[in-house]
């Protein structure tokens, strides 16, 4: 079960901030809400919800994080998008996962960042400056509930790069 969970969101989470595609059939609500997150609600029996925001502070050595998800609301397939501004040279580090299913937290688990965003259109170094970046993610069949995952980036030096939380019900 955990490494179905850890498909949600393995990869990268790195993603340029693209505009809004609506479902064909008006099946879906973007719903702002506080910190830069939004709502996605769909009237069927799958994924229910995709929320997703930043979970940084004004320490972090990405700011201006904007995180957004295509499709809309995912019911398999999905794309992952950031955008951010780096303030120091990313040389390496870990990414670190901490995944709660139905409020049952998981073991974190922690991965290389620069073998991470290698899965994405970026490598390592990131260098100063704008960093934008997409990568791809699947919900697996058979889950259901509700799913949160926190990931965050450290640097080598373990200061902290950015937090991205993510709640998925399906």
């Amino acid at each position: 079960m955990f490494s179905l969970l850890l498909l949600l969101i393995v990869p990268a989470l790195s993603y340029p901030h693209l505009r809004h595609n609506h479902s064909r059939h008006n099946l879906t609500h973007i719903v702002p809400t506080q910190n830069m997150s939004k709502e996605l609600v769909v009237y069927n029996n799958t994924v229910s919800s995709f929320t997703y925001r930043s979970c940084g502070t004004s320490t972090d050595i990405a700011q201006n994080l904007k995180l957004d998800v295509l499709p809309v609301l995912p019911q398999t397939d999905y794309t992952l998008f950031l955008n951010t501004d780096l303030s120091k040279e990313i040389t390496g580090g870990t990414s670190k996962y901490s995944i709660s299913f139905n409020g049952i937290p998981f073991s974190p688990t922690t991965n290389d960042l620069c073998e991470e965003i290698a899965k994405s259109n970026t490598t390592c170094p990131l260098y100063v400056g704008n960093y934008a970046s997409e990568s791809k993610g699947t919900i697996p069949a058979g889950v259901s509930g509700k799913v949160i995952i926190k990931n965050e980036w450290f640097n080598t030096e373990s200061e902290r790069i950015l937090c991205m939380e993510y709640t998925i019900k399906v």
